[in-house]
């Protein structure tokens, strides 16, 4: 099974311009979660937000994870301002649902595997069936 994980920065309303979800999928995922839980012990924190984190804890953060050449990151940038359909603005899930879509396409069409996608703490609930191509995707908070 691939593990991946997803964060996103931003918010799909009015407030920000860029709207960005970004996806890692390690070959091991228990070395980067096990760092990212030591790092939100160690530094008394919930989750990792850059905007408030220090210079020298991005580079700790940066420097651990590019110690090894163990997974791949994909994202995905939307400019609000040049989304033309104004309607995925109505629903937060459908927007996000689709501009995730764009990203998770070349990770489920690249393997045989089950995939399972741990989201980050946001609100908005991603869905999914199995797809025709005979894959579990597994997803959770």
């Amino acid at each position: 099974m691939i593990t991946t994980f997803v964060d996103e920065s931003g918010d799909l309303g009015k407030g920000r311009r860029y709207f960005i979800i970004a996806l890692i999928v390690p070959q091991n995922g228990k070395r980067i979660a096990n760092f990212m839980k030591q790092f939100c012990a160690k530094n008394n924190l919930k989750e990792v937000k850059a905007a408030q984190l220090s210079f020298s804890q991005k580079q700790e953060i940066f420097n651990r994870l590019t110690s090894a050449n163990d997974y791949t990151i994909s994202y995905i940038v939307a400019d609000k301002h040049n989304i033309d359909n104004k309607k995925l603005f109505e629903d937060k899930n459908l927007c996000y649902n689709y501009l995730f879509s764009f990203l998770i396409k070349k990770t489920i069409r690249s393997t045989n595997s089950d995939i399972s996608i741990l989201l980050d703490n946001h609100s908005t609930m991603l869905s999914m069936q199995n797809t025709s191509m005979g894959k579990t995707i597994s997803i959770a908070n």
